[in-house]
């Protein structure tokens, strides 16, 4: 059922706000098309898992199940963060392909067949294709986002017994203002501190110092790839506290 409505809502938007009058997709599309199913779906489906922990009566049925908390909370955790982007990233490539192979069909058809002549116009691409031409610029933020993003739904689930969804993302989102404000004085401080201690011992500031983009770098490496551990590692003893 989550698989028919996933690409039910990626066809609407490929059908509502292309042109295909010309055969023309725009990249745009594709990439708020994926960007929006992955993260916003792949949240939605990570609150159903651990949905039990809304009601009390079905948190304790989740409890009662014959298993440690840690099968638990891996079995759910292997359908959230592995089974769930593998599904949705193959149906999604497949609707794509098959939207771009009509666009260009389309836009093949008027200009040959017709011969119609429409300017500014580029063979519509597949977004697999676009992702493989920028692999470093694209897969490492998506991946590294996806993972942090559902281990702290995750959390959250198990945390928050009533709108838990809701309750998370505002969360979420006040922690990503509070650290993007609070790293950018903060490295703004480090950088000028140590510049002016640079400059009054003489020494050559490019030679020691960090720029802000490395300082910025480094905080991204960490919550991609230390705080995804992290939270699941909390979530798991929030998992355990949970009484019958």
């Amino acid at each position: 059922m989550a698989s028919g409505i996933l690409l039910g809502l990626g066809s609407v938007f490929y059908l509502l706000l292309s042109n295909w009058r010309i055969g023309n997709i725009d990249d745009g599309i594709q990439g708020v098309t994926f960007m929006t199913g992955i993260f916003i779906g792949g949240t939605l489906f990570t609150n159903y898992i651990f949905k039990d922990f809304a009601d009390k009566n079905s948190s304790t049925s989740f409890l009662l199940t014959p298993a440690s908390h840690f099968e638990k909370l891996l079995s759910g955790s292997f359908y959230s963060l592995i089974i769930f982007p593998l599904v949705f990233m193959a149906l999604f490539f497949l609707m794509d392909y098959f939207f771009i192979t009509m666009a260009n069909t389309i836009h093949q058809d008027l200009s040959v067949t017709k011969n119609l002549e429409i300017p500014e116009w580029e063979k519509n691409t597949s977004f697999f294709s676009q992702l493989s031409e920028k692999s470093d610029v694209f897969i490492g933020p998506i991946l590294g986002s996806w993972f942090i993003t559902q281990a702290f739904m995750v959390l959250g689930t198990i945390t928050f017994s009533r709108w838990a969804y809701i309750k998370t993302g505002f969360v979420g989102f006040a922690i990503m203002l509070v650290v993007g404000i609070i790293s950018n004085y903060v490295f703004d401080g480090m950088i000028s501190g140590l510049a002016e201690q640079a400059e009054s011992n003489n020494i050559l500031y490019p030679k020691i110092m960090p720029t802000v983009e490395i300082l910025r770098d480094i905080t991204i490496f960490i919550l991609k790839y230390i705080f995804t551990p992290l939270l699941l590692l909390i979530a798991y003893f929030k998992l355990k506290e949970k009484q019958v």
